[in-house]
């Protein structure tokens, strides 16, 4: 036996997706019998609807934000247009400017400059593959939850948002029809699918007065996530510079002095003979 959620569940995607298979024709006369006065015109509450407009666009601003926050740590834009956060393997930054200093430093320098340039490029690896780590763990970590529901519930909403649309096109064609019926037998058929349409349309609205309440809670979660994105980017930020700094002090370091102490800076490239 059929569970009557599910009931009232399938009835309503069959009653929207009736609605909005309506001809443009029919909405045409419905829509002129509603400017002249001859066909009722349904509408939603102003409280309702003001709520629905700002449920969609916190949606809307969260995608913004999400992407916003993606392009912070992937300042790839091929990558991004890929629709990908993480590179393919090789193709890091910080690794592929590594992998040239590393280059340089065998087929053109040698000497001090060499042991320059491959300092720098074990650097860039080591800051290649934390990135790489914090790439990873963006979307199943740190953004997860913002980024699944600007993905998963956006499409929800759009859809019950499309289909309360037609559902009530629907209703007003239906009422106007059943208001024309001139029999008992067609008074009676279009008496159900009147009465279809609003049991469709009240379960779309509960669905999406469902999303508008969820929204403080919604909100709190998201604000928390956001917060803890911007920790963790701000330590991977730290210890960028942190094996920056550490680098420079060891490439001006002198034998056998502290570092930095009348360290001189490396000479121009000296290309090997």
């Amino acid at each position: 036996m059929e569970d009557p959620a599910d009931k009232q569940r399938r009835e309503a995607e069959e009653a929207a997706e009736k609605a909005g298979k309506q001809g443009v024709l029919s909405k045409f006369f419905v829509q002129t019998g509603q400017k002249m006065g001859v066909v009722e015109w349904t509408k939603l509450e102003p409280e309702f609807e003001h709520a629905i407009n700002r449920l969609v666009k916190y949606h809307n601003t969260l995608f913004d934000l999400v992407d916003n926050l993606e392009a912070c740590i992937q300042v790839d834009k091929n990558v991004l247009a890929a629709g990908k956060l993480k590179p393919d393997p090789g193709r890091n930054m910080w690794e592929v400017m590594g992998g040239w200093f590393n280059y340089l430093s065998v087929a053109h320098f040698e000497g001090k400059e060499q042991r320059f340039l491959k300092k720098y490029s074990s650097c860039c690896g080591r800051i290649g593959r934390k990135e790489m780590e914090a790439l990873g763990s963006t979307r199943t970590h740190w953004l997860r939850k913002m980024r699944a529901y600007t993905g998963i519930e956006s499409d929800e909403l759009n859809d019950c948002v499309e289909q309360m649309k037609a559902l009530i096109h629907g209703i007003d064609d239906t009422r106007h029809q059943l208001k024309s019926a001139h029999t008992t037998k067609d008074a009676r058929s279009r008496g159900e699918a009147y009465c279809k349409m609003i049991r469709a349309f009240n379960s779309k609205a509960g669905e999406v007065q469902s999303m508008i309440d969820e929204m403080r809670t919604v909100i709190q979660v998201h604000s928390f996530e956001y917060l803890k994105f911007s920790r963790e980017f701000s330590a991977l930020h730290n210890l960028i510079f942190n094996n920056l700094y550490e680098t420079h002090l060891r490439v001006n370091q002198p034998v056998g002095g502290a570092p930095g102490a009348g360290a001189n800076q490396p000479s121009a490239r000296t290309p090997k003979k």
